[in-house]
């Protein structure tokens, strides 16, 4: 595959009334939107709310692709997800489902994502799949920058 898929978690858990996101998550949109951007991102995909899966992912999902201008799938569970990629396509998912998702592109491992880590994502490609813990976060520096371009 030479695109890539990013996959990240749903955004911190905050304030919500119903299905709206807190001003302050909107916020913090906008600062994963300006990270986006650069990704060159064609799809958005995110998992369907269900009495085992809260709406978090959803929402994240949905305020990213309102600020890219992308459509939003919504799949029922990570075997829903594509398996050919034809671009750059990014994944608002559960955390506890992220093995599954590596797993699910043919790469068999163990991996389970700190629980307090909301600025992570996994990157896949062609070549395997590597966790960078702050790629989101204001400290994100020149090595989080040249990972995009990495065949790892």
């Amino acid at each position: 595959m030479k695109h890539k898929i990013y996959v990240i978690r749903h955004q911190r858990p905050g304030s919500t009334v119903g299905n709206c996101v807190a001003k302050e998550e909107i916020r913090r949109t906008k600062l994963l939107y300006n990270r986006i951007r650069v990704l060159n991102i064609e799809k958005v995909i995110t998992c369907e709310p269900n009495e085992t899966k809260h709406i978090r992912p959803l929402q994240t999902a949905s305020n990213l692709c309102s600020l890219m201008n992308v459509l939003l799938e919504v799949c029922k569970d990570v075997y829903m997800l594509p398996k050919i990629v034809n671009a750059n396509i990014l994944i608002v998912w559960h955390h506890a489902d992220m093995e599954a998702i590596i797993n699910h592109y043919g790469l068999e491992n163990s991996f389970e994502w700190p629980e307090d880590d909301y600025d992570g994502c996994i990157i896949i490609n062609n070549n395997g799949w590597q966790y960078q813990n702050n790629f989101f976060s204001r400290e994100m520096n020149n090595t989080c920058l040249s990972i995009l371009n990495m065949n790892f």
